[in-house]
Parts: C-alpha cells; structure tokens; sequence
C-alpha cells in the first residue's frame, strides 16, 4: 500500500500565510490609511466635522418636519393605506393628501408684481 504524505498550509482569510516569529504582521485595513500621523489626525478630525455637520442638518430636517406637521399627517396616511391596500397606492396615497390636507382651506395668494414704469399693481 503506498504511503501519503499529507502537508498542511496555515493561510488566514487573505490567503497570507500567518507570519513567523521573527516577522511583524502586515497592517491592518485601519493601520494603513496615514503613514504620517499628524496628516491622520488631520483627517480624523476633518471627518469628525462633517460628521457634525450632517447630523445638524438631519437634526433641522427632523425639527422642521415635526413643526409643520407633516409627519403625524404622513402617518395617518399610512395607516389607512395599510387598511384600504389598494391595487395602485401611490395614486390613492396622493388622492388621500389632496382630499384630507389640513391646510386646504387655507387661502396663499401669490405676491402682486408691480411693473417699475407702470406702478398700477398687475393682477
């Protein structure tokens, strides 16, 4: 019966062999952005700012939208299309807002334009 030799080979995800004793390990994903660490810091706090600055703007999004109301209406929309499912819900969502927006009886009339030669209001 012939003999087998069986060799195994250790190799991480990467397929890199791990490496010997002597050896550093390769960076890492995260170790290997910035060989300069001030140009890191640099990056790393230019990131944090715009970070910042996202979140505020969410922050206004959220605030402006709970001001006006058009969450609580966006949601009762939602239920009742949860309710009827009609075949086209888009179509019946919009027909939905027309029908039961709150601010419908409200009258917004466009400013008057005044022509600079005539000043007799126009409209």
């Amino acid at each position: 019966m012939p003999s087998v030799l069986i060799f195994f080979c250790y190799e991480n995800r990467d397929g890199v062999a791990p490496p010997t004793e002597d050896e550093k390990p390769p960076p890492t994903f995260e170790q290997m952005w910035f060989n300069d660490p001030v140009e890191g810091r640099e990056a790393q706090m230019l990131a944090l700012k715009l970070r910042d600055g996202v979140v505020l703007r969410a922050e206004t999004n959220r605030i402006y939208l709970e001001r006006t109301g058009i969450v609580t209406f966006l949601l009762q929309g939602l239920k009742h299309l949860a309710k009827v499912r009609p075949s086209d819900p888009a179509e019946w969502l919009a027909a939905f807002f027309l029908k039961n927006n709150p601010r419908k009886n409200m009258i917004i009339t466009p400013p008057k334009v005044v022509d600079p030669d005539n000043p007799v209001p126009i409209g």
